[in-house]
């Protein structure tokens, strides 16, 4: 008897679950599914170029759609841990039926206007994702791959997390991908462990001399291979600098010993494949004031590159040949939050600048071939732009105004990174100090470092330019050892053609 009635409350279960199945299959037939209009069923998406490097515009364009149908067009990125960010924006059909995001108003979404690279500027953490999340591709030998999708109508951008809005996923249209690379073709990625140093060194293809560069980050500390990797794809030789929390090195920036950097200078240098009587610095943020220092003791250094950098020494102990240099301190107490629980520092270093502090690095002291490239953003909200002025000062009244260019961006914040990078507003500060408050099991403290997407894309593209421009005009151009390099090539090659004429002459 058991057994039968087990048998009936199956037979009675399995019969409700087709009557629900039934009732559910109806509906769907019953509800046109999003995205699918029949009208726009060949609509198409490309991107183009869709394989590329970093530093190249993407053009995008939507063909095959009723003359005036609302469409959202949407990219998403993961980075290493499968963390999306993504971004969308609304657009209208053209008479032929087209959008042309190289010219077409964005009528919403993440960006407005007409905005070319918006949905790769613009890109931010995805539902249910940490929303202080800074992208970051740290296996830079893998290419980014951006993910772009064609939606009908003006959809939210939670329209396609069903598990932030509690509904259907919308379904695109069309869709299609793009590779973004940061190492071209060719190029060598040398992991770098010698003597004190730690870093990645990237190699153009062929036998060079390439011109050298070292390029350190900011307070995000660790080892960010980024630029580095564009940089040799575009013909330098770039040392990626790790100088804390990373392998062995210091956790936090309580001393910088400027010995490990000089290290650096000298093993990039001896490279066979580098022009070995100069080089390049590129320092961001918190390494703004150890590129001045460097370049200022360290005559090998002669083009400095620094972008939302402090101009004095600040918030760690600096020693040189066994001289000290005390950094401005930094109380965190002053940092100004926000409503919504960011921070910032903008006004607390402005005392700072209102006159010469005592521990401005003396730049003035540089060899007199050094030049240096100095860069900020007006709406740097922790006041680095400030920073120009001063070192202006400094020089011109040392008599080498001529040795500094300086760029002040409008509407950009403190970070300016490579062309078509994400723009930063906000991410979450580490524990620099070490005596960081955890909030949400986290050291550290969420950032707000201001500016606009539109304008800093318009900056990256600018500065990266001007910046390479630089660097290969005074390491390359200027070095007395390459010219005199190129002078006997030259001198070889009119050797071997004279030869030549002869030897046919003779025949003949």
């Amino acid at each position: 008897m058991l057994v039968v009635v087990t048998v009936l409350i199956s037979r009675t279960m399995l019969t409700s679950r087709r009557k629900l199945l039934l009732a559910a299959l109806q509906t769907l037939r019953r509800t046109p599914e999003r995205g699918l209009n029949g009208q726009n069923r060949n609509a198409t998406l490309s991107v183009s170029p869709r394989v590329c490097l970093h530093d190249v515009f993407t053009n995008i364009i939507v063909e095959g759609l009723e003359p005036g149908t609302p469409v959202t067009l949407r990219a998403a990125v993961r980075d290493d841990r499968m963390r999306e960010v993504t971004s969308h924006a609304h657009y209208v059909a053209s008479e032929k039926g087209t959008v042309k995001v190289s010219h077409d108003v964005s009528m919403g979404g993440s960006y407005t206007g007409v905005f070319p690279p918006g949905l790769l500027t613009t890109l931010r953490p995805a539902p249910g994702t940490f929303k202080y999340l800074r992208f970051t591709n740290k296996d830079v030998t893998s290419p980014i791959q951006v993910q772009f999708s064609l939606y009908e109508d003006h959809l939210p951008i939670e329209a396609h997390y069903p598990e932030s809005s509690r509904s259907q996923p919308a379904r695109p249209i069309a869709s299609c991908w793009t590779e973004r690379h940061l190492v071209g073709p060719g190029v060598r990625r040398i992991p770098v462990r010698e003597g004190r140093i730690r870093g990645t060194l990237f190699l153009p293809p062929g036998p060079g001399p390439f011109p050298g560069v070292i390029d350190t980050f900011g307070g995000i500390g660790g080892l960010v291979e980024t630029r580095s990797a564009l940089l040799a794809s575009r013909g330098f030789a770039s040392l990626a600098l790790a100088y804390f929390n990373y392998d062995d090195l210091p956790k936090t920036i309580g001393q910088f010993k400027l010995e490990y950097f000089e290290e650096a200078v000298e093993y990039l240098l001896a490279q066979p494949e580098v022009i070995p009587d100069r080089c390049g610095f590129i320092s961001v943020s918190l390494s703004g004031f150890l590129g001045l220092a460097c370049s200022s003791w360290m005559e090998k250094i002669k083009a400095v590159v620094t972008i939302g950098g402090l101009p004095f020494f600040a918030f760690a102990r600096v020693t040189y040949k066994e001289k000290e240099y005390f950094g401005t301190s930094f109380d965190q107490r002053h940092l100004i939050t926000m409503e919504n629980g960011e921070v910032h520092a903008r006004g607390h270093f402005s005392k700072f600048f209102e006159y010469e502090p005592s521990n401005v690095v003396p730049v003035e002291q540089a060899d007199e071939e050094t030049h240096f490239l100095m860069v900020g953003g007006e709406q740097d909200f922790w006041d680095c732009h400030k920073g120009l002025d001063v070192i202006q000062r400094r020089l011109s009244k040392h008599g080498r105004s001529d040795k500094l260019q300086t760029i002040l961006y409008p509407g950009v914040g403190h970070i300016v990174e490579v062309p078509y990078s994400i723009h930063v507003l906000t991410s979450w500060q580490g524990d620099i100090w070490g005596n960081s408050k955890k909030q949400d099991g986290r050291a550290g403290f969420p950032t707000f470092w201001g500016g606009d997407p539109h304008s800093t894309c318009v900056a990256q593209v600018h500065l990266w330019n001007e910046m390479r421009s630089f660097l290969l005009h005074h390491v390359r151009d200027r070095s007395i050892w390459y010219q005199n390099l190129i002078e006997e090539r030259v001198t070889t090659q009119k050797m071997h053609e004279t030869q030549n004429l002869s030897e046919r002459s003779r025949l003949e």
